[in-house]
């Protein structure tokens, strides 16, 4: 019985002789950390001026409704225009040049399409027709002729709206990086350093 204790005590020891001194055998993972797998990507913020955009809409709808009802013609110009162009401009006050080129294309191309898709659907009224040669004459003389301009009115208007809807619902928003600030202190030589860092 003693002769396998002490041949057990003597190979443990060998063992432990044989490592280098101060090393200390560490069983190796189980596995290798994947690359970029502890990269964090910066905070950022979105940025939304929906209400800006609506604002410039309602200016424009407030000067066509107050030039119709003081008789002002040259009023109620400068509101269509402000409807084509004051939601672009605004865009264009937050950096967002992209998102005024597709303001201006959806503020012309949905009341251009809905006008005349009103003027073709709704039903025909005789201020639909042409005047030249379809004066009196039936309807199917003047075939391709004849629409609607209350459909007219009524399509561009809810064109116009769709338009409004769409641009302050998608396109007056963009990401940025979050403003962050971090305080520093620094030993130096008689007392310390204070400072701020941060992106803004």
């Amino acid at each position: 019985m003693r002769f396998p204790i002490a041949a057990a005590v003597l190979l443990s020891t060998t063992i432990a002789s044989a490592q280098a001194p101060g090393t200390v055998a560490i069983a190796p993972p189980d596995s290798e950390p994947v690359p970029g797998l502890d990269v964090v990507a910066p905070p950022s913020e979105r940025i939304s001026y929906r209400s800006d955009v609506h604002l410039a809409d309602a200016a424009s709808v407030l000067m066509v409704v107050g030039g119709g009802m003081a008789g002002s013609s040259g009023l109620s110009m400068v509101g269509v225009s402000g409807y084509f162009v004051g939601a672009p401009l605004v865009h264009l006050a937050h950096g967002q040049g992209g998102a005024a080129a597709k303001s201006l294309g959806l503020r012309v191309a949905l009341p251009v399409v809905g006008a005349l898709a009103g003027f073709k659907l709704m039903a025909e009224d005789t201020s639909g027709h042409s005047s030249h040669g379809c004066a009196g004459a039936p309807a199917s003389a003047c075939v391709g002729m004849g629409g609607s301009l209350v459909g007219l009115m009524l399509g561009g208007l809810v064109g116009a709206v769709t338009a409004s809807y769409i641009d302050g619902k998608y396109l007056a928003a963009y990401e940025r990086p979050a403003r962050t600030w971090a305080p520093n202190v620094a030993p130096m030589r008689g007392g310390v350093s204070l400072g701020v860092s941060g992106s803004f």
